[in-house]
């Protein structure tokens, strides 16, 4: 990466002559002669400065004071042999003697206090900054004993210093009057030098340089400096980092970056010699050489930026930070004034260091083409110090946006566009560069400006400018096609740029100009991203848009974005255009997209209008319409009335929709899907006979092995069989289906046998369903397994409608409560005759005997005996079996029919038994509570405490809590 040669910094003279020596006159404006200056021996020791003041400390115990009196102007420009300097002027305000002997070894200033802190034969004395007057001691006492001292770095105003002594180092605090803060011990041999930055002081003692913590008292050694290559040397960048200068072993400067916790931060400064003093304004690090060099390096990459050449005749420089300001009266902004934060000083003059600004120096990196070495100052936070995070924010962006801008002149659009993206540049700029997108409701012309930045003319100029500067040779027809390659780069920057900016508050204001532009990029790109820009909410101009549409044949994309615009109508009017070829476009989804807009609109009346035309193209997909979660608020009959007088196959999904899905109970949607389920079976049917007795005839040849009902389930790929399937599992589980209108539809047709079974089944007429299964479809394991599956049903509702409910009483002989009791056990008895008295398997048998060829089927008439035995009873199948079958035959059947007789027979006593015994208790308990319980007399005004009418049954009960209740109605609270 190249470095620019950059000069960042500029000198201005401030005082041409520093009268050192004291005299007995104390006018400063008598002459004093240059060689008696030259030979004395009196030296600048300590500078320093705050605003416009500068206080001067010398080697015989003086101090002087100047303030700065001019601004300076170019037109004060000096050039002495290639040192080019400005002058300015400075002002004498007064000389104070603090000592005769001793030097003033640092000068500290209090501004907000007011108060100069002088340290001198290792004491600290206060002046009144303004009259270098001594302060009462007993406003300020002077502190003794100290070794040096110096300020916290961090707080600006200078109101907290830390002292140090020989043994100890005190925090002191200037803020409404003296405040020791804390005071912690040290083992240094001596305080040479030291920094401090917040809790961290930065000390030199006689042989190395350590970290001290101010807190804890803690101390880090880190390395050692030679005195003989010159006195040692600290700066402090920020809060956790330091600079330390040190040296080789062959008299080489190094400047090591340490943190606050003795770690190094970033690559060594090195120097040909161990500078004298140094001075640091972020981002850059200057060191004085003994050959009167000045060399600046920046600290973000270690690189020498600037070397400024002192002339020789001038001897004893140094440098030192400051905080000086130059007032320029002819401008009224604050910011127009000029900041000095370095000053270079001899024992006869005084110069200012000032820095150019930050921006305009990256500005110059920029038009003199060192752009990287410019972004790379960017990226390592260059500004941080320069201005207020506001403003601070605002210039990165405007330099980021001035490099996009240079990066684009030399056609590195791609590179552009990451600077475009960190500026936030302004979107319009960018798409007013290119003459088909230019927005036309802005007035723009050659260059526009935004916020002090030029924008180049046009694309086409940029691409035309770098293609003859840089293919000058090529032919028109090769730099043709490289002008098509650059254009078709640039716009797809744009197209990413404004993607970037539609999510972003540059947006603002520009929404529908970055929209219809990136729409309009899309369509020309033949992008499919254009579909997810319209598809979601956008400001793309409608009419703008239509157009660029309409010319590319991009009829989908209209629809959507008719749609995204609220205009369903037309959005659904050129969908259904492509749908019937009256329109191409091979981006339209199909049929199945305006189903499932119709499915989600919200506009009922769209539902209306145009799901005809689909029903007419897709029946099944026709009634997904009606079946969406959106359209379930539709009336239902309202649904069925309109669907079942054209589409009976919608009606049929819609139907089964109601009933499957919202599981509405209506007996007449019921018994209509039951219709519809016959009437599209009879459909397939009559277009597919031939399949449908295939099935049949297929069945009958296996038929010995399989039910007619497990067959089917093999072919539920066929279409009719499907149908079928579907048409038994509804008659099995809905309970609210007419069985017999659905019968009586049935009768029409004599093929659909297996539906009728399920039917019968249904309504109880198991006979008739048994018939069918033996007599026309021969079905016999079906037949049994009819049986199986039906029995204990049928006993259920037998017992329902037959077998009244048993209740006794039961009586609590813990508490004496009595309460409602069912013995199921006292009916096992009369439970088993009952089941064998009105078996399915005995209507089975006799339906069997009834046949021609029953003993052909003796084999499977066995088989129910002996499998079903339990279900039988013998005296009735003994009377039916037909006389010349051998016992042979049924000696199976009888011995375990036996069996389960006697044994039921045992089972019936025992718990004849148990009844007997329970009964007895109850009757034992009854009578021991009434001989314990006082008589209880019900009379007409004896009311039910539930009901509250009269007690007239002899049923009633007692509660614990004594109150009488009628027998149904403890029962119905139970």
């Amino acid at each position: 990466m190249l470095v620019p040669k950059n000069e960042p910094f500029s000198l201005i003279e401030l005082i041409d002559k520093i009268p050192l020596e004291k005299t007995g006159i104390r006018n400063s404006l008598f002459a004093i002669r240059n060689d008696v200056q030259a030979n004395s021996n009196t030296q600048i020791e300590y500078i320093e400065s705050w605003d416009k003041n500068i206080y001067i400390g010398t080697s015989d115990g003086s101090i002087l004071h100047y303030t700065i009196n001019k601004y300076p102007n170019n037109e004060n420009k000096f050039n002495n042999n290639s040192f080019i300097y400005y002058k300015s002027e400075c002002r004498f305000i007064q000389r104070k003697n603090i000592s005769d002997k001793k030097p003033i070894n640092k000068l500290i200033i209090i501004p907000s206090e007011s108060i100069l802190l002088v340290l001198c034969d290792n004491t600290i004395i206060f002046l009144d900054s303004k009259s270098l007057n001594n302060i009462a001691s007993n406003k300020i006492s002077p502190i003794k004993n100290v070794l040096n001292v110096c300020t916290n770095e961090a707080i600006s105003s200078n109101l907290q210093i830390c002292v140090a002594k020989k043994y100890s180092i005190e925090y002191i605090n200037f803020d409404h009057g003296v405040h020791q803060l804390m005071e912690l011990p040290h083992n240094y041999s001596n305080i040479i030098k030291m920094r401090c930055f917040s809790n961290k002081v930065c000390i030199a003692d006689n042989t190395s340089y350590n970290i001290y913590d101010i807190t804890n008292g803690e101390s880090i050694s880190l390395f050692s400096y030679n005195q003989t290559y010159g006195k040692p040397l600290i700066d402090t960048l920020d809060e956790n980092e330091f600079m330390f200068v040190t040296s080789t072993a062959q008299g080489m400067g190094l400047g090591v970056f340490i943190s606050s916790k003795g770690d190094a931060t970033r690559g060594t400064l090195q120097w040909q010699y161990y500078p004298n003093s140094i001075a640091f304004q972020y981002p850059y690090m200057l060191a004085l050489m003994d050959d009167n060099t000045l060399a600046v390096h920046n600290i973000l990459d270690q690189k020498l930026i600037q070397t400024i050449h002192i002339p020789r005749e001038i001897q004893q420089y140094q440098i030192t930070n400051a905080k000086l300001i130059f007032n320029n009266n002819e401008q009224k902004n604050d910011s127009k004034n000029l900041n000095a934060k370095v000053l270079l000083y001899s024992n006869s003059k005084l110069y200012a260091l000032t820095m150019k600004p930050i921006d305009f120096q990256l500005k110059e990196m920029m038009n003199e083409k060192y752009i990287n070495y410019a972004l790379f100052l960017l990226d390592h936070d260059i500004l941080k110090e320069e201005y207020q995070t506001e403003i601070k924010e605002a210039k990165l962006r405007q330099n980021y946006r001035d490099a996009g801008y240079v990066l684009m002149n030399e056609t590195l659009f791609d590179d552009a566009l990451e600077y475009f993206q960190k500026g936030n540049v302004n979107p319009i700029n960018l798409i007013n560069l290119f003459d088909e997108y230019r927005v036309s409701s802005l007035v723009t012309s050659p260059t526009k400006f935004e916020n002090n930045e030029l924008i180049p003319n046009s694309i086409n100029s940029i691409i035309k400018r770098n293609l003859d500067k840089n293919y000058k040779d090529i032919d028109e027809s090769t730099k043709e096609s490289f002008s098509q390659a650059f254009y078709e780069n640039a716009k797809n920057m744009l197209m990413k740029y404004l993607k970037y900016a539609r999510k972003n508050k540059i947006s603002s204001g520009k929404k529908q100009e970055i929209d219809t532009t990136l729409l309009k990029l899309y369509v020309e790109s033949n992008d499919k991203k254009l579909y997810n820009l319209i598809k979601d909410e956008n400001h793309c101009s409608i009419e703008e848009s239509i157009e660029v549409l309409k010319k590319k044949n991009k009829y989908y994309a209209m629809g959507l974005l008719y749609e995204s615009k609220g205009l369903q109508q037309k959005a659904l009017n050129i969908w259904i255009k492509i749908e019937s070829k009256q329109l191409e476009d091979p981006d339209f989804p199909g049929l199945n997209y305006i189903v499932d807009f119709l499915s989600n609109v919200d506009d009922k009346e769209l539902v209306w209008k145009y799901a005809k035309w689909i029903l007419n193209e897709d029946q099944h997909l026709g009634a997904k319409i009606f079946t969406s979660e959106k359209n379930n608020s539709l009336d239902p009959n309202s649904v069925v009335n309109y669907l079942e007088h054209h589409w009976n196959d919608a009606t049929l999904v819609y139907l089964e929709h109601l009933i499957k899905d919202l599981k509405i109970e209506n007996s007449t949607f019921h018994t209509k899907l039951g219709l519809k389920f016959i009437e599209s079976i009879i459909r397939y049917i009559e277009s597919s006979r031939d399949i449908f007795e295939e099935i049949d005839q297929e069945f009958h040849k296996i038929s010995e092995n399989i039910s007619y009902i497990t067959f089917l389930k093999t072919k539920k790929e066929n279409e009719i069989v499907s149908c079928r399937l579907k048409f038994i599992d509804f008659i099995q589980n809905s309970e609210y289906c007419n069985s017999n209108e659905l019968l009586k539809k049935l009768d029409q047709y004599t093929i659909l046998l297996i539906e009728k079974v399920y039917l019968f089944s249904k309504s109880f007429e198991h006979e008739k369903a048994l018939k069918i299964l033996l007599y026309q479809l021969n079905d016999y394991i079906g037949a049994e397994e009819y049986c199986h599956g039906n029995q204990k049903k049928w006993e259920k509702q037998n017992i329902n409608t037959k077998t009244p409910i048993n209740s006794n009483f039961e009586i609590n002989d813990s508490n004496n409560q009595i309460r409602n009791s069912s013995f199921t056990s006292s009916n096992l008895f009369l439970n088993s005759v009952q089941k064998k008295n009105e078996s399915l398997y005995l209507i089975l048998l006799r339906l069997y005997m009834k046949m021609d060829n029953r003993d052909l089927l003796a084999p499977k008439i066995i088989k129910v005996l002996n499998t079903c035995y339990q279900e039988l009873s013998l005296k009735e199948v003994l009377d039916i079996i037909p006389l010349h079958w051998s016992l042979n035959m049924l000696n199976n059947f009888l011995s375990r029919s036996i069996r389960n007789n006697v044994h039921i027979e045992q089972q019936t006593k025992i718990v004849k038994n148990i009844v007997k015994g329970e009964n007895e208790n109850v009757k034992y308990t009854l009578a021991k509570y009434l001989e314990e319980s006082s008589p209880l007399i019900i009379d007409n005004n004896t009311k039910c405490s539930q009901c509250n009418n009269e007690i007239i049954d002899k049923c009633f009960i007692r509660t614990i809590d004594g109150k009488i209740v009628h027998f149904n109605c403890y029962n119905k609270k139970l």
